[in-house]
């Protein structure tokens, strides 16, 4: 649940370690990262004697609560018109899960797609109807090659957060297996420097 993640992410905050989450759903999936208010890395360029290493650089990360809590149209890059689909899917299936409803544990293909559409229109944000009945019937669903290209990406930062080499992704990424694209996003309360 979004509770179980802020908790985890709040008690890694504490304790230093580094925090993702991934939730993989149907044709995609979306990723948070949090490294820490201050996060140091160094980025290497170059190969053999021509290798340099820049001096540390600081990059800062907000925890989960306040990355889930912006206003999600600003959740984009300048391309893009509204945030990338997985992550609507993403925050829809969260509100989704944690409504107040007798029918909260059942996953009625239509109750989602009204309640999709009430929370997207709300935010003056859309996807297809289509989109939304598809997403519901394979919600809660990873295919295998979904997961492969996405632990893979998150695999890649996780080394370069531990290692503090090479420049760490934006705090949001999402996949698109339609499309095939892969986008890190931005998503936090302050602006970014």
């Amino acid at each position: 649940s979004e509770n179980e993640r802020k908790l985890k992410n709040e008690a890694c905050r504490k304790s230093g370690a580094k925090f993702l989450a991934v939730r993989c759903s149907g044709d995609g999936a979306a990723a948070f990262l949090d490294l820490g208010a201050e996060h140091s890395f160094v980025v290497e360029t170059g190969e053999g004697a021509k290798k340099t290493t820049s001096a540390p650089q600081k990059a800062s990360y907000c925890s989960y609560a306040d990355a889930v809590g912006v206003d999600w149209t600003i959740v984009k890059n300048k391309k893009m018109a509204q945030p990338p689909t997985p992550f609507l899917l993403d925050r829809l299936d969260a509100l989704f899960a944690d409504r107040p409803s007798s029918k909260k544990r059942s996953r009625d293909d239509d109750d989602f797609v009204v309640f999709a559409k009430r929370e997207l229109e709300a935010r003056s944000l859309g996807l297809d109807d289509a989109m939304l009945a598809r997403h519901a019937r394979v919600a809660g669903k990873c295919p295998a090659h979904i997961a492969a290209v996405v632990g893979g990406v998150l695999g890649q930062e996780v080394v370069k957060a531990v290692s503090g080499r090479g420049a760490p992704t934006n705090n949001v990424f999402a996949f698109d297996a339609a499309t095939g694209a892969g986008t890190a996003l931005f998503a936090s309360p302050a602006k970014r420097a």
